[in-house]
């Protein structure tokens, strides 16, 4: 399966929250009782939207910004239904 490099709990999302404010609408709970995975699944959606909207939809240099692999940008695309 294509997921995050990395495991986050709720304390490491916190400190996410801390270090970046725009994350509080995905990670803050008090406003979304949504499980946190589902929470950083749309917020990973919202990041690969954004990169592709600054590529002009060029997947190979949004991978490369995003620093992934091409085939990891599409699985993770497909797996978001983003199209």
């Amino acid at each position: 399966a294509d997921h995050l490099p990395f495991d986050i709990d709720e304390q490491s999302a916190e400190q996410i929250q801390e270090a970046s404010p725009n994350t509080s609408y995905f990670i803050n709970a008090e406003r979304d009782h949504r499980p946190l995975k589902e929470r950083l699944e749309e917020y990973e959606k919202v990041i690969l939207i954004e990169e592709l909207k600054k590529t002009n939809g060029n997947k190979q240099l949004c991978a490369q910004n995003l620093d992934i692999t091409r085939a990891t940008l599409y699985n993770r695309l497909k797996r978001l239904g983003i199209e």
